[in-house]
């Protein structure tokens, strides 16, 4: 299936578009703020938000909802926090070689990258 240019994108690839990344949002704001498979930081944030992220971000635009992120909540504190439960046990890798300003944290098939 051939990648349509902005030019050429029809109001129905821009809805199809649409729909994937919205799936894809609540796909990943479901598995973040699940307390079987999120971490400690996204879980103890979603219980100071009064509201549940899960059951209210049904799409890119919600996202919002959620405000900015801070660099700072990176600095100090365990690592740990930011593991989600869901690949919390697997054998993890730091790799701090690629950069001096980041860490970079493989787990499995995943890279987590860290400030």
């Amino acid at each position: 299936m051939a990648v349509p240019t902005v030019a050429s994108a029809s109001e129905a690839d821009v809805t199809a578009a649409r729909e994937r990344l919205d799936a894809h949002v609540r796909e990943i704001v479901a598995w973040h703020f699940d307390p079987a498979t999120g971490s400690p930081f996204w879980l103890e944030y979603a219980g100071k938000l009064g509201w549940d992220p899960r059951r209210e971000i049904r799409g890119f635009a919600d996202l919002s909802r959620l405000g900015s992120f801070q660099d700072e909540w990176l600095r100090g504190g365990p690592v740990q926090r930011w593991v989600p439960k869901g690949i919390a046990g697997q054998p993890m890798l730091r790799l701090s070689e690629f950069t001096h300003s980041k860490s970079w944290w493989l787990t499995g098939s995943d890279i987590i990258q860290m400030k």
